[in-house]
């Protein structure tokens, strides 16, 4: 009877001591797969973001140029005061 009794305990705390390593198991398949998810997202902004900001910096500065802001000085100084007064002349 205590042989049985002494089997029984035996058995129940490697059940127990499989179950607990089975749940760290999972917990750390959990963790491996959320910091997996959360990369990708990531990834897929960033990749959004390059996608949608790629030419704003051509289109602004094609914006300004048309807009005014910068101008040709040889065209402004050079070309309107002094050769379009004399072709004109």
């Amino acid at each position: 009877m205590k042989i049985e009794a002494n089997d029984i305990k035996k058995m129940e705390e490697e059940e127990a001591a499989r179950i607990q390593s089975h749940e760290v198991k999972k917990s750390l398949e959990r963790t491996k797969r959320s910091l997996k998810v959360s990369s990708h997202q990531k990834l897929v902004s960033r990749s959004m973001a390059k996608n949608f900001l790629g030419n704003l910096k051509t289109n602004t500065h094609s914006f300004m140029n048309d807009v005014g802001i910068y101008y040709n000085r040889f065209e402004e100084i050079t070309l309107k005061v002094d050769v379009m007064p004399w072709i004109l002349d």
